[in-house]
This record gives structure tokens, sequence and C-alpha cells, in this order.
């Protein structure tokens, strides 16, 4: 395993252990490669869009038609994911049969090879905030009259009259 540390937050990379959790709220993404004959034309990155963004990039690859796995362990959230291709032919099928697949919790959210300089897609989604519950608004009314009393030199309101 290897981490990244974006301050404040430390992103967990895995080649096979699972999320471990923690503090905060943390969901699995993996991301699948199946390089082609020229491996050190793609590069890809994920970037968190909620709150203050940040991006996890790919290692470089160097070897032709190898698949890598990734696991990587992130703040739960909106991620756009975007591979590149600096030759401009996607990663199949000129030059061989690369392809990507990206799963968010499991479930397959990208995936494909044959596209031109390069492929997004967004999932997830961003926490909403919670707000405080409505309050009603006040309402005018007569004044009130309040009676208050003395005992030992202390003030108290005994009464309240609406």
């Amino acid at each position: 395993a290897y981490i990244i540390t974006i301050s404040p937050i430390a992103i967990v990379a895995f080649s096979t252990s699972p999320c471990a959790q923690n503090a905060i709220e943390l969901s699995e993404i993996k991301v699948d490669i199946l390089t082609d004959g020229y491996p050190g034309e793609i590069s890809w990155t994920l970037t968190n869009n909620c709150g203050i963004p940040y991006t996890t990039s790919s290692p470089v690859y160097s070897t032709e038609s190898t698949s890598f796995s990734d696991k990587y362990c992130l703040p739960s959230g909106e991620y756009t994911f975007l591979i590149r291709d600096t030759y401009g032919d996607g990663i199949c099928c000129d030059c061989g049969r690369g392809s990507y697949s990206v799963k968010y919790e499991g479930d397959i959210v990208a995936s494909g090879g044959a596209f031109g300089e390069s492929d997004t897609e967004t999932f997830g989604e961003c926490a909403e905030e919670e707000s405080p519950a409505p309050t009603q608004a006040p309402t005018q009314s007569a004044s009130p009259s309040v009676a208050p009393s003395v005992s030992s030199g202390v003030g108290y309101y005994s009464s309240f009259q609406w």
C-alpha cells in the first residue's frame, strides 16, 4: 500500500486491501487499466468535485498489454474520471486491445477503450450540508403583561399573561 497525502486528508491506495473504516465516510474506488501497445501514452486523473477539490493521478505505465489495478479509499462524494491518450487514438483498437473500467463501491461507473484523445465520466454525489430545522415566523400579538414579584431582594417573574 502507498499513501497519497493531501492536507488535511490522507488517501490510501491499496493493491488488495479494502477500505478501512475511519472518522470520515470513505468509499472504495477501483481503477483497472489494460494497456495497449503504447502504454506511455496513457494517463488518467480522478478529481473530487465536493468541497475543496483534489485530484489523484495515474501511475506511469510502461508495460504493453498488461493489466493494472488500483483501489483507492477516498472520501465519499462526486468524482470525475478523465483518461487521456496523448497520441489521440484511445487504448483500443488500433494498437492493441486496451481498456479501462472504474468501480465506485463495487458498481462499474465508467468503462471503455475506444476513444480519441480523452474520455470523461462523472459519478457519485456530494453530501448535502445539513441545514437547521426551519423556525416558525414570529407573529405580532398584544403586548404581554408581566407581573414581577420580589422576594428577599431577588426578582423573578411569577406569571405571564398574553
